[in-house]
């Protein structure tokens, strides 16, 4: 997860480090984790599950499914007191934790088994066209279709 504290053991086997477990934590750790994620449930489903976005805050919007996924983050902000080059403090507004989506934690922590049992069972195989397509400068407006298919 993006604390610090609460770090995540790796094993480090590059030239000129010391060859150890080592902690880690922040923002840093998030895309191996949803990498490994991913991983799974693609290899659960037997195939790529490609964009995977739009079924994640699809499932976002119901409170049981949302709680069963993911590990809300409702305290906390970001904001930050800093030194400017007269060495003052500046305070600087970051973003508050809330219920459900925000902009300081996302969805929250995942919980990977669940997010892997719901994405193996409702994906659909053209989701990441469908966001190419409504990505295109053409575009009509429209919000694509997102098909939920239980295997």
């Amino acid at each position: 997860n993006a604390a610090g504290g609460h770090a995540v053991l790796i094993f480090v086997d590059i030239p000129g480090v010391p060859v150890s477990f080592y902690t880690v934590g922040g923002t840093s750790v998030g895309t191996p984790e949803w990498g490994a994620i991913i991983a799974l449930a693609d290899q659960k489903a037997g195939r790529s599950l490609g964009f995977v976005n739009g079924s994640l805050y699809l499932f976002s919007l119901f409170p049981r499914l949302y709680s069963a996924m993911f590990h809300d983050i409702t305290s906390g902000n970001n904001s930050v007191t800093e030194l400017d080059a007269s060495n003052s403090p500046v305070f600087i507004q970051g973003f508050d934790a809330g219920r459900g989506w925000d902009p300081l934690t996302g969805l929250g922590s995942p919980k990977a088994d669940a997010i892997v049992a719901f994405l193996t069972t409702f994906t659909s195989d053209h989701d990441g066209e469908d966001v190419a397509g409504n990505s295109d400068p053409g575009w009509n407006g429209g919000a694509g279709d997102h098909e939920m298919r239980p295997h």
